[in-house]
């Protein structure tokens, strides 16, 4: 679109490449210092949240100056009548410069026209920017009517991964161990979790179309099919990083069921869920098994918090907070616009 042309002229702008993640690495570093495992810190978030496909850009776009590091992205706002698009500027990173940040904002606002959304900002980052002119809380642009704030609509839902384990083993009854171990009774023997590479991409993609074809008729699933092939790609980079990323796909009798995709928040001992993608129809309770099935992994590799990450509606929330042993964090989208 013209706008996106408009955008990639603009000084600091440009797409995203692979070789951009040790650079994203580096801001997620010092991030972690200031906002202990948040979702946004991630390569795969932030290449999802801004994914251009629709644009020819797959990872989406950045801006970069100096110290600071946006993500941008640009879309079509959901039962948006007549259709508008915006930008997004998504978990802005590193030394912000009031004046230059306002200046972006307001230049994404031109050339678009639209209000301009930025996502994953921190209660005090949320408070701070609500003080200055043009900036409004998502309630007077509403994302989405049942979802304003998308996927921070409900909390971030963070998880003792230690505790919930042993938990599991221990004695008692709850809601989450009794499906865990209805799974097991079930399809034990016909398991197999085979770590991701490039010759499961088309079983992967079967599985995440699969399963957004179970989601179409949702009115407030935001996502898409489209918004996960991100996670599908390789790149030269991550044999150097593999500790750092878990992905894989589960098959039950050599059937692919489910795909995951994890990754190391910053450089400490949390780690993000970005995709659990399952089959559920065909079997239940695989969601709940491919979690705690993940926990043990992270287990074994002294990861010891794993971020759920925000809901979109209040059913997904209730799913993420089964787990016994968590907290929340909110995390918060403000709305730039002179209109």
């Amino acid at each position: 679109m013209e706008e996106i042309l408009t955008f990639l002229k603009e000084p600091f702008c440009s797409p995203i490449k692979p070789d951009d993640y040790k650079l994203f690495r580096s801001y997620f570093a010092t991030e972690s210092t200031i906002i202990s495992n948040c979702y946004g810190n991630s390569w795969l978030y932030l290449t999802q949240a801004a994914h251009g496909e629709e644009f020819g850009h797959e990872l989406g776009y950045k801006y970069v100056s100096s110290q600071f590091l946006a993500v941008i992205g640009f879309f079509k706002r959901p039962y948006s009548s007549p259709p508008s698009y915006h930008f997004h500027i998504i978990r802005p990173m590193g030394v912000w410069w009031e004046e230059s940040f306002t200046q972006l904002c307001r230049r994404l606002w031109e050339i678009s026209g639209q209000p301009v959304y930025i996502k994953k900002l921190s209660s005090e980052q949320y408070a701070h920017f609500l003080q200055k002119p043009h900036f409004h809380g998502v309630e007077k642009y509403p994302w989405h009517p049942l979802a304003p704030a998308e996927d921070d609509t409900y909390p971030e839902v963070l998880v003792d991964i230690k505790q919930t384990l042993e938990d599991l083993v221990g004695g008692g009854k709850h809601e989450l161990k009794t499906k865990y171990k209805r799974f097991l009774d079930r399809f034990k023997m016909s398991l197999q979790d085979h770590d991701y590479n490039f010759l499961l991409a088309s079983q992967a993609r079967q599985i995440v179309e699969s399963f957004f074809e179970y989601e179409k008729h949702s009115q407030t699933h935001l996502s898409s099919a489209n918004d996960y092939y991100n996670m599908l790609m390789e790149f030269g980079w991550q044999e150097q990083f593999r500790n750092d990323f878990w992905k894989g796909v589960i098959s039950i009798n050599s059937i692919p069921a489910a795909f995951y995709a994890a990754e190391r928040l910053g450089s400490g001992t949390g780690t993000g869920l970005y995709a659990n993608l399952t089959l559920y129809r065909e079997y239940p309770y695989i969601s709940e098994y491919l979690l705690l099935h993940l926990m043990e992994k992270l287990d074994n590799q002294n990861i010891s918090v794993l971020n759920l990450g925000g809901s979109e509606t209040a059913g997904l929330h209730s799913f993420k907070s089964k787990f016994k042993r968590h907290f929340t964090r909110q995390m918060h989208w403000t709305v730039y616009s002179e209109g």
